[in-house]
Formats: structure tokens, sequence, C-alpha cells
């Protein structure tokens, strides 16, 4: 039942603030729903429980190679998210990546 101090004159605006308050490490998605005379409008709330990133160079340079002859780099996979990750990894010839998969623990 709305009452006079919930309406919006035209042309106004009014703030809300949102809280969120977990109550467990895991991912929550919630609607706000705000009904006019008219029309209803539904705002979509996301919160995301642990995530997993990972932090690899963006490039590896390899500079002039001779032809028919592999040529190598090494590089490091870094656990920098919440929690501990699976990944795969995907490369077209003439290139290969070797484990193409794994899991790296947090920190």
């Amino acid at each position: 039942n709305p009452r006079a101090s919930d309406r919006i004159a035209p042309g106004m605006q009014v703030s809300y603030e949102v809280i969120f308050r977990p109550h467990a490490r895991r991912e929550y998605s919630e609607r706000v729903i705000c009904v006019t005379d008219r029309e209803k409008f539904v705002v979509e709330l996301f919160a995301l429980g642990p995530w997993s990133c990972l932090d690899f160079p963006d490039q590896i340079n390899f500079g002039t190679c001779p032809v028919n002859m592999p040529s190598e780099r090494n590089f490091l996979v870094r656990n920098i998210g919440e929690q501990d990750t699976r990944f795969t990894i995907e490369a077209t010839q003439p290139f290969q990546v070797s484990p193409s998969s794994g899991y790296v623990r947090l920190g």
C-alpha cells in the first residue's frame, strides 16, 4: 500500500541504498521490484562468492626462430583469486602448450 512519501513527482529523483550483508561465501541473486501506476521495473542484484582468477603474461615473445627447429619459453601461472582453480590452455599449430590443463592452489 503506497504512502504519500513513496511517490516521486515527475522530473524528480530519489536515491535508494541497497545493503548487502552475506551470511555465507556463495553466489547470491535477488530482485528489487519497483511498481508504478502503469508499469513494473525489475532490477536484478548479483553478488559473487569466492572467485577464480589466474595471473599469467599477456604475451610471450619468441623473437626470431629458426625454421623447423622447436623453440621453448616458460611462463608462470599464479592463482590470485579466492579459491583453488582448475584450468585448461589451448593453442593452435604451430604452437603447443604443455601441460594443457592444471590445478592451481590458492596462494
